[in-house]
């Protein structure tokens, strides 16, 4: 009970039980949802392994992705963007729940359900953000493949896919083929390809942001001329429908960190959902704003540590600053003060109608501060 790691546990309990108020009942305001997808995970080739809550997958498939690489990938380059968001899965998708959010984002998830997919079109239709990638929807829930994939209409895509594997990073690229905000923060026109992409037509209505080429047949050799789309934009409805040949998280995770698949993803995000938190001091730190009945608490997670995992010690942060719109949650009276509870100063206070803003002196390993 004197260990190191028993006593911070015990001061984390003290904190705790001294803040119950904060810790109470509260609902998130993040409007981008992140989808987890238990029928690809059962059924699709992936690193998941098998347990209570998984069942047994498909024996290993060569050119198939790995949802739960994906989904962590995705998770780890937002939590970077210190972008808020919420994990969904078939069964709140079923429930309705997306309806809450501006944008959807579909790592790696090949195995859909037919009324889940039907409940993701819908969604998009009335108005909603869907990035999808790869073979999304391209399995049944019991990953047999689909006659027809699940959500090519709403992407604007067609024909019979087709997988191109490359060798190594380098041998694949993106090319720019027009400007749109997407785009904006690439740090060149032409991109490494992730390391498994799908061929397909794209339909009339669908922009064509980039096109990929097919793999170059060796290290030194020409680029082939052979192109198909990269990266598409494609209206549905009142919503936009966004798309990414290739399996660009798990190429993260698994084979090279390119950092523009990191600033496509924030973008979108930026372009398709009102920022709910803004945040951009260097470190890694997770954001978190709930509601409670008449007031707000912001969740900030200091996660900043040496380059080695685990962390022995995170670092502090210094002046940190937050940029909140507050707006569309229900609470609309005016805001009349800003509290840290767990120590520490605010500065540079500035609270206009729905929007505040502020600098955190300092980070430590976490911060909550209270908004009412």
């Amino acid at each position: 009970k004197d260990t190191e790691a028993a006593l911070t546990a015990k001061r984390m309990n003290e904190f705790v039980l001294g803040h119950r108020d904060v810790f109470g009942p509260s609902v998130a305001c993040g409007r981008v949802a992140l989808m987890w997808s238990q029928d690809t995970a059962n059924n699709y080739a992936s690193s998941v392994t098998e347990s209570d809550f998984t069942q047994a997958k498909a024996a290993g498939f060569a050119y198939r992705g790995d949802h739960r690489a994906a989904l962590f990938s995705v998770f780890d380059m937002l939590a970077r963007g210190h972008i808020q968001f919420d994990i969904v899965d078939e069964e709140n998708i079923r429930r309705g729940k997306l309806s809450q959010y501006d944008t959807l984002i579909l790592p790696g998830v090949a195995c859909l359900a037919d009324d889940v997919a039907e409940k993701i079109g819908k969604y998009v239709a009335e108005g909603g953000n869907v990035l999808g990638n790869f073979d999304v929807g391209c399995y049944n829930a019991d990953g047999s493949p689909a006659g027809t994939p699940k959500l090519a209409e709403v992407f604007g895509l067609r024909g019979v896919p087709k997988i191109h594997k490359s060798d190594s990073i380098g041998s694949c690229y993106l090319f720019r083929t027009q400007e749109d905000p997407l785009l904006t923060d690439l740090s060149f026109p032409r991109i490494p390809a992730p390391m498994l992409n799908v061929q397909w037509e794209a339909t009339e209505d669908t922009e064509i942001l980039m096109e990929a080429r097919v793999p170059m047949p060796s290290t030194y050799a020409n680029l082939p001329d052979e192109r198909y789309p990269g990266i598409t934009k494609h209206p549905y409805g009142k919503g936009m429908a966004y798309y990414i040949s290739g399996n660009y998280a798990e190429t993260v995770v698994n084979e090279r960190n390119i950092l523009d698949y990191g600033r496509l993803l924030r973008c979108f995000c930026s372009v398709t959902s009102r920022p709910v938190v803004e945040s951009d001091a260097p470190g890694l730190y997770e954001v978190v704003l709930r509601r409670q009945e008449n007031r707000f608490l912001l969740h900030i997670i200091n996660m900043t540590g040496a380059m080695a995992r685990s962390i022995d010690r995170t670092v502090p942060l210094h002046d940190v600053p937050f940029r909140l719109d507050l707006s569309g949650f229900g609470i609309d009276k005016e805001i009349r003060t800003i509290t840290p509870v767990c120590g520490g100063q605010l500065k540079d206070v500035c609270m206009e109608g729905n929007r505040v803003n502020f600098t955190l002196d300092k980070l430590d390993t976490w911060q909550i501060v209270v908004i009412e």
